[in-house]
């Protein structure tokens, strides 16, 4: 199966599973206990070496899980806000960014191979490093055109791709799915 087919069969797959645990009202770790397999399986399937570390050790903390050089911040459905001055979005977005500097570091990456997303069911909010600043983008709805992108950066992520324009877009169409409304923002500590 070719990659972008796999890939809108899984953004399908997860929007579905997603929709489940939102009107079960899951709590976070229950939320990436079924979200956390459906990406290995991913991987697998797309002939990745997902390295999935789940509850990965970092100089900042814990991230919840990191695929290779993609940090992923879940967050119990419906904590996150569309708005990013929102209290626990930003604090959310703030792990990422911490997490994403030091698995770099840790793991002796350039900083723009490396990318965080955080994911609460409702939202995600896609978060890099460009150009010597971190790169946050409006939060969005959890669509299959976003659960697409998401996989298509742990796609860009594994592969060793650098996630830039050039790079990605060339590859597997990171900034493809960008719409216009996405926002980028610099944030600084």
């Amino acid at each position: 199966m070719e990659i972008r087919e796999l890939v809108k069969k899984y953004a399908i797959k997860i929007q579905g599973e997603v929709k489940d645990l939102i009107a079960r009202r899951v709590n976070e770790a229950e939320f990436r206990e079924v979200i956390d397999p459906l990406l290995i399986d991913f991987c697998k399937e797309a002939d990745l070496n997902p390295l999935a570390r789940l509850e990965y050790t970092l100089a900042s903390g814990r991230a919840d899980t990191v695929f290779n050089r993609l940090v992923i911040e879940y967050k119990r459905p419906g904590v996150i806000s569309e708005e990013r001055g929102h209290q626990m979005t930003g604090k959310a977005i703030e792990q990422v960014r911490d997490y994403i500097l030091d698995l770099a570091k840790a793991q002796r990456h350039e900083i723009n191979r490396v990318a965080g997303v955080v994911f609460d069911g409702r939202y995600i909010i896609f978060v890099r490093y460009l150009k010597g600043e971190f790169l946050v983008e409006k939060p969005v709805p959890v669509t299959r055109e976003s659960l697409e992108r998401f996989l298509n950066w742990l796609v860009s992520t594994a592969s060793g791709i650098a996630l830039t324009a050039v790079g990605v877009e060339n590859s597997y169409g990171l900034f493809a799915s960008m719409s216009v409304d996405s926002v980028v923002v610099k944030i600084t500590k």
